[in-house]
């Protein structure tokens, strides 16, 4: 994975492609330079031979004739610029890749688990971590695996239930993971919260009048409250035995924290294959009896107070099964006598389809009747399924409609490979649960916590004493220092990132320095030739301008070119975990040109100062001293 990789059993490899970088560098810069520039260069030169100045068909003309003279000073220039770059784009590619690789696995500042989650989104230790100082918030968490459950199971998936808007707050997202960012994108999961409906604290009984289309004594009727603490408790209202209508009232629960919520209406049928009997239960007026105090306790008349008429169906959604969503709840009108006066009322009829889950099938008051999710391309694929489709979800033991809101490609701590995964809002979610004896349903729960400053370790250490029992701490600047990358593959890129650059940018000086006094733009009797013939002084100043530029510029953009190719080829390698699989997020290449700009920095400095030496040299020509010389040498 990359250079010098060591392995378990405490051996060294090496990685030939990465060692012999630098001759991949040699080989495409001097084919780059006796390949490619000559041919150029006869081109520039016939143009130049009729129409243009002089010192352009010169210049072209010396590149065309004796390549052999540029291609190593471009080979050196390109074996520097490359190895630059390299350097540059591995060490600042693997450096950004470690720190997405690590909030991606953690999701926020924090993640700490396995936490008590047995109240949802109530859990009072929420509202405790998020009042210690230094914590900027927490977002629950509760993590399963799950498959679309439609008459049947689908390709199993990551499910992850959150708080939206606070995840939207601390969480670590990148702009690839979703076409749109992903903070906006989660608002879509929440739904605006209906006013609860609460029992008042007086009330000892509460209950409904009910009447159904059969007698089936299998099928028992409870009503589910939610108290103060978030826990679910049910109240039994007894069996399905009235063709007619009759009011069954049921005892509050003592231990339930006050003020209760009722959260919805099930029944229950035991059942060997999840498959119940179809019935029509008509149902109005959820009412509760208060509790009468003092003397008149026991000789009082108490009249129930009706708590919910049903007159707006639209807030009572039927619960989803086995078999889908095959129940329904709608609303209906019917003759009520009151005081021996006919009367038109409304209630909620409850059409219970043949699937149950887990032999539970009712309705939930909820402000949608599905729950909105973001999928993954890849489980939309793998369940062909299409953003905007409804189906049902089978997560923690319970069957959850859902509604597809949007595609995302990646989500922090979740895998897209293989069958993908789903995001809900976990209030959303655990308004089903709770109808189905959450409390017992053994869900895992987690902690996002973001901080005001990650570094701080006393806040981290007031979160685990709030937190108590035996839990783990992921923390994500902990897990970018170790890197998710082999750490030998960082370590030694990261050191070496600096010592190249400086060897890269002397390599070249030297080199180029090399070159200046052989090149054939400098040959003081050809100079003076040319100045014979009338060439100008500023003529000959720019035909050895225009030498050193053509070299730097091919030296300098062979190597950039080589450079990157190969560090894509390094980074591939050396992001891999070691088991051999890609980390995520996937890499996103970028390059530290301060290394590039600080050599060509460098080279330009030493170009001018090439031309200052080029300008004395020029005006000192002794055209007639040069002739003659040159004439005695012949």
């Amino acid at each position: 994975s990359s250079v010098v990789r060591g392995g378990a059993d405490q051996s060294v490899t090496v990685n030939p492609l990465l060692a012999f970088a630098p001759a991949i560098f040699l080989a495409v810069t001097v084919l780059f330079s006796l390949r490619v520039l000559p041919p150029v260069a006869r081109l520039v030169s016939s143009g130049f031979a009729r129409r243009g100045p002089v010192w352009a068909h010169l210049n072209s003309a010396l590149f065309a004739r004796v390549p052999t003279t540029y291609a190593w000073p471009v080979a050196i220039l390109g074996i520097a610029a490359g190895t630059a770059v390299l350097s540059a784009t591995v060490v600042a590619t693997l450096q950004q890749s470690a720190a997405d690789q690590s909030g991606y696995t953690v999701g926020a500042d924090l993640r700490i688990f396995p936490v008590d989650l047995n109240r949802g989104p109530r859990t009072k230790l929420l509202s405790q971590v998020r009042s210690i100082d230094g914590v900027h918030d927490v977002s629950a968490g509760l993590r399963t695996t799950g498959d679309i459950r439609a008459g049947g199971q689908g390709t199993p998936f990551a499910f992850l239930a959150i708080e939206p808007a606070e995840f939207a707050e601390i969480g670590v997202f990148r702009s690839d993971y979703a076409p749109l960012p992903l903070a906006d994108l989660l608002v879509k999961l929440e739904n605006p919260e209906l006013p609860p409906l609460l029992v008042p604290g007086s009330a000892k009984r509460v209950g409904i009048r009910l009447r159904s289309n059969i007698i089936e004594r299998n099928i028992r009727v409870s009503l589910r409250l939610i108290d103060a603490n978030g826990l679910s408790f049910a109240v039994d209202l007894g069996a399905v035995t009235s063709l007619d209508w009759q009011v069954r009232m049921g005892w509050l629960p003592p231990v339930a924290a006050r003020p209760v919520e009722v959260a919805g209406l099930t029944f229950f049928e035991l059942t060997p294959d999840e498959l119940g009997t179809p019935a029509r239960i008509e149902i109005d007026d959820l009412m509760y009896e208060p509790e009468v105090e003092g003397e008149a306790a026991g000789t009082a008349i108490i009249s129930p107070v009706i708590l919910e008429s049903f007159d707006d169906p639209d807030v009572w959604h039927a619960l989803a099964s086995s078999e889908g969503a095959d129940s329904s709840a709608i609303g209906f009108e019917y003759t009520r006598s009151i005081d021996s006066v006919d009367l038109i009322d409304r209630g909620l009829q409850i059409e219970l389809g043949i699937g149950t889950d887990l032999g539970v099938r009712g309705i939930v008051r909820s402000g949608t009747n599905r729950v909105p999710a973001l999928f993954s391309v890849s489980a939309l694929e793998s369940n062909d399924l299409a953003v905007g489709d409804e189906t049902v979800l089978h997560v923690f033991g319970r069957s959850v409609p859902v509604q597809i809101v949007d595609a995302i490609e990646y989500f922090p701590t979740l895998d897209p490979v293989d069958g993908g995964f789903v995001v809900v809002d976990v209030a959303q979610l655990w308004r089903h649960l709770a109808l189905s004896s959450a409390n017992s349903a053994g869900v895992a729960g987690e902690l996002f916590i973001g901080l005001d400053d990650p570094g701080e370790t006393s806040v981290i250490d007031r979160i685990s004493s709030e937190i108590g029992r035996l839990h783990g701490v992921v923390n994500r600047d902990e897990l970018r220092e170790l890197s998710v990358v082999t750490p030998l593959a960082v370590a030694g890129w990261r050191g070496a990132s600096l010592v190249t650059a400086v060897l890269a940018i002397v390599l070249a000086i030297l080199g180029f320095l090399t070159f200046v006094p052989t090149r054939p733009a400098s040959d003081r009797s050809s100079l003076a030739v040319l100045r014979a013939l009338g060439a100008g002084r500023r003529g000959l100043l720019v035909m050895g301008a225009i030498e050193q530029l053509v070299v730097l510029l091919a030296g300098v953009a062979a190597g950039v070119g080589t450079g990157l190719v190969m560090a894509r080829l390094a980074v591939e390698t050396a992001s891999q975990t070691d088991a051999g699989v890609n980390a995520l997020p996937p890499i996103v290449f970028s390059t530290n040109w301060n290394y590039l700009a600080g050599l060509v920095v460098s080279l330009a400095a030493v170009g001018a100062a090439v031309m200052v030496v080029d300008v004395i040299s020029v005006r000192r020509i002794n055209i007639a001293n040069s002739v003659r010389t040159s004439g005695k040498g012949g």
